[in-house]
């Protein structure tokens, strides 16, 4: 018995010609027990506040599926254009003291 080749279904994704594309360099994310939430927003040099200008919800299966894909993706990257050098401390830079708007600072 031959095997014949797995065939992919392929999906056709329609990219609307007006559809706006937005830059993002600051990302905080967080996660219930079923969701995971992904805020995008613009963080401007010597500033420190920002405000979300897209909310991205999905499910632990999709975040994980996500999280594969630009690996993967990071990976045919580098390949092709070299290494991307991220400073040791850039994670405590984006995300090591976001704050609510409506939090307060308490000294105890």
């Amino acid at each position: 018995m031959s095997e014949q080749p797995q065939q992919r279904n392929r999906i056709k994704l329609e990219i609307p010609a007006n559809l706006r594309a937005v830059y993002a360099n600051f990302a905080l994310i967080a996660h219930t027990g079923t969701e995971f939430f992904v805020d995008f927003s613009q963080l401007l040099p010597g500033m420190n506040k920002s405000q979300v200008h897209t909310r991205v919800v999905m499910s632990p299966t999709h975040a994980k599926l996500l999280y594969r894909a630009l690996g993967e993706n990071l990976e045919r990257y580098e390949a092709k254009h070299g290494v991307v050098d991220v400073p040791p401390s850039l994670a405590d830079q984006l995300f090591g003291s976001v704050r609510q708007e409506d939090e307060e600072d308490t000294d105890e």
